[in-house]
């Protein structure tokens, strides 16, 4: 699929995944406009070559983002077309992938090279994923990675059947393997509670179409989080 525009200074690249058994997943990078014109690839996918000079078209891609631990396949192929790039990864990335040469290690503070345009907090809690999030401030989106889930269409009956498994069919949702992850729940609601507190009106995800929401929107669909869903005025 092309790179698509989704917002003002905000694009997806979306690839599909193979896993064992059948399943496909879609993937998706996202390319965003900083202050400076300088582009921050989110999440890297394969890329070809008409693609990359479709994003070489947009402006200079100076940085280069792994936000969690497990989405880093395709980041080295990424830097080798953007060497100048610099490299940031979530916490403990640099560990699992010692070869490349990660030039920041991200966490709660915002990143100053980033200028106004993204915030970020660090999902504490699962040091499995170690995910970090961002916010958009001119397109009021929020960036989420494994975060939440909405893949509407699936593309094989295995894909359906492990969707299904995980809760995140057909919807917007979190995966229940965020039980699995998320060893210290305090510890990740109190980051829910900051990312939360962003006057977002739209997510976008890896595995999953953007969509339309806010912040009470995005505490229903997240089931861990579903007793912290507040109350509509009036109610």
């Amino acid at each position: 699929m092309p790179l698509q525009a989704i917002a003002d200074g905000l694009w997806q690249k979306v690839d599909h995944l193979r896993f064992p058994g059948g399943v496909r997943l879609p993937a998706a990078m996202t390319v965003v406009r900083l202050a400076d014109g300088a582009l921050a690839l989110h999440s890297p996918v394969r890329i070809d070559d008409r693609e990359a000079a479709a994003i070489d078209a947009l402006g200079s891609v100076r940085h280069i983002v792994a936000p969690n631990c497990f989405h880093h396949l395709f980041v080295a192929a990424a830097h080798a077309r953007w060497p100048h790039a610099a490299l940031h990864g979530a916490p403990g990335l640099a560990r699992k992938r010692p070869d490349l040469r990660w030039t920041c290690e991200l966490g709660d503070v915002a990143l100053p090279e980033f200028g106004a345009a993204l915030e970020q907090v660090w999902v504490r809690g699962a040091p499995r994923l170690n995910e970090v999030v961002f916010f958009h401030r001119d397109s009021a989106t929020l960036l989420t990675t494994d975060l939440i889930f909405h893949v509407r269409e699936p593309l094989s009956w295995p894909t359906r059947l492990a969707l299904t498994t995980m809760g995140t069919r057909d919807r917007l949702a979190q995966s229940r393997l965020w039980w699995w992850y998320a060893r210290d729940r305090s510890a990740f609601l109190a980051s829910v509670d900051k990312l939360t507190a962003w006057p977002f009106r739209r997510v976008t995800m890896s595995h999953g179409s953007p969509v339309e929401v806010g912040p009470r929107e995005l505490l229903a669909a997240m089931w861990m989080c579903r007793d912290r869903v507040p109350a509509l005025p009036g109610a």
